[in-house]
């Protein structure tokens, strides 16, 4: 899915970089499985990875959303 990024839109790498981060930071607070990081990651880019974005705003916005939604992710699955 990495390399997947570069021939995709260009906010894909930015998802990919903001899910990985919060999938290991939530791993090292055992809040979620190693294994559960790559599915928190490849969901992310299903949902956001089709985004673009025209400003450093725009990036900051779209880096916004996918947090909110790792949050979320990882909340709906620990229970």
């Amino acid at each position: 899915r990495a390399r997947a990024c570069l021939s995709g839109a260009n906010g894909a790498p930015a998802v990919l970089n903001t899910a990985n981060e919060f999938a290991v930071s939530s791993f090292l607070a055992r809040a979620i499985s190693f294994e559960s990081i790559h599915t928190l990651i490849g969901e992310s880019l299903e949902v956001f990875g089709h985004r673009t974005y025209d400003s450093l705003e725009e990036l900051f916005s779209l880096t916004k959303e996918v947090t909110e939604w790792s949050r979320q992710y990882v909340a709906s699955i620990r229970h």
